[in-house]
């Protein structure tokens, strides 16, 4: 695992050409070349793909389209792939669901400009698609969980997240990105012990897959500990975040009240990435912090009244970035490490300054 992690500053306004160039570099300078690549070795996408929203409640379509072709100009056979949340999409036990991930996949537009194959994990079905997972370290879930088949069939994974806030997780980067591999038991079976789950229990209703509330307070633990089951085949989460959302999330709207989240293109955006998980998810919550900050003042009121009742989860910036959850349980159960040096290209000297601040570097 890399003690590096890759920041290459975007200022807003850009023309694309040269994003998509930024995003190459990044990507060239975090993977090494990718040595661990062989010609015709499947590549898959994790992409944040929770809605039919568009980028930035959705993976960016230039970190989609350009890390698709950096490997498909090595010989890989690349997927893209996620189950969307199960407002959107939900997969009962008796195999029917409502829409589809490929829906939603073509209406963010996250797939232009890409030949990649998409795949809705939800489309082989209940049992054909999912297989069951347990791991010791995985302590939040006793009795295991039931993920898609997919991951044991590449031989790569490549993790795309964006930069948003989370109504139920506060943060949703990297890490909460492994819930969109879960099948909808598994994601009900963590729910039940979060944060506003009676809304969840309506999206599932009549499917039998509702739960009482179990208050073991391990939300963000079984969430976390997801990742366990993809991290031999994990290479590189790389995050583009030319534009972000800083308040509410994940989806552009709150469903029924219809609340929007503030999303807003920086100054200077980053694309920022590396093999080190942990790295990744604590540069973006200090980098998301710091966005927050920009929201205007009545939107973060918004935020702190919509996020009241939800006791479990810390507002952005009321942590330090190290004892935040999701951070402080990858570290407990050796999904990456805290030792990593920032690798900084065009950052202005004071945003560098408050990130490593954040992130308590020299």
């Amino acid at each position: 695992m890399s003690d590096r992690l890759i920041v290459s500053a975007v200022a807003r306004g850009t023309p694309i050409e040269q994003v998509r160039g930024t995003i190459r570099q990044v990507f060239e300078r975090a993977t090494n070349g990718c040595p661990w690549l062989r010609p015709n070795d499947t590549v898959l996408l994790k992409v944040a793909l929770n809605s039919p929203d568009p980028y930035p409640s959705t993976t960016s379509p230039l970190a989609v389209q350009v890390v698709a072709e950096a490997l498909q100009a090595r010989g890989a056979r690349v997927i893209v792939g996620d189950m969307a949340g199960v407002a959107h999409v939900l997969l009962a036990p008796d195999g029917s669901h409502k829409r589809t991930s490929r829906s939603c996949y073509e209406r963010s537009g996250m797939g232009t400009g890409t030949s990649a194959q998409f795949v809705g994990f939800e489309e082989r079905g209940w049992d054909a698609g999912f297989f069951h997972f347990h791991d010791p370290k995985a302590n939040s879930w006793p009795d295991g969980f039931h993920l898609t088949r997919l991951v044991r069939e590449v031989d790569h994974i490549i993790t795309l997240p964006r930069l948003s806030s989370h109504t139920q997780g506060g943060i949703t980067l990297g890490f909460k990105l492994a819930v969109g591999y879960l099948r909808t038991d598994s994601r009900m079976a963590f729910h039940c012990d979060g944060p506003f789950y009676t809304s969840m229990k309506g999206f599932v209703r009549g499917t039998g897959l509702t739960r009482g509330l179990v208050n073991s307070r391990r939300f963000f633990e079984k969430i976390t500990e997801i990742n366990l089951a993809v991290a031999s085949r994990q290479r590189l989460t790389l995050c583009v975040g030319t534009k972000a959302q800083v308040t509410l999330g994940p989806d552009r709207a709150v469903p029924i009240v219809g609340l929007r989240a503030c999303q807003i293109a920086p100054e200077t955006g980053l694309v920022f990435a590396s093999d080190n998980p942990v790295a990744v998810e604590a540069f973006g919550l200090a980098y998301l912090t710091l966005l927050y900050r920009e929201a205007p003042w009545l939107r973060r009121l918004i935020q702190r009244l919509v996020m009241l009742p939800n006791r479990q989860t810390p507002a952005l910036g009321e942590v330090s970035v190290w004892n935040h959850p999701f951070i402080r349980h990858a570290l407990e159960i050796g999904l990456g490490s805290r030792a990593f040096e920032l690798d900084c290209t065009g950052t202005p000297d004071r945003l560098e300054a408050e990130l490593r601040g954040l992130l308590e570097l020299r």
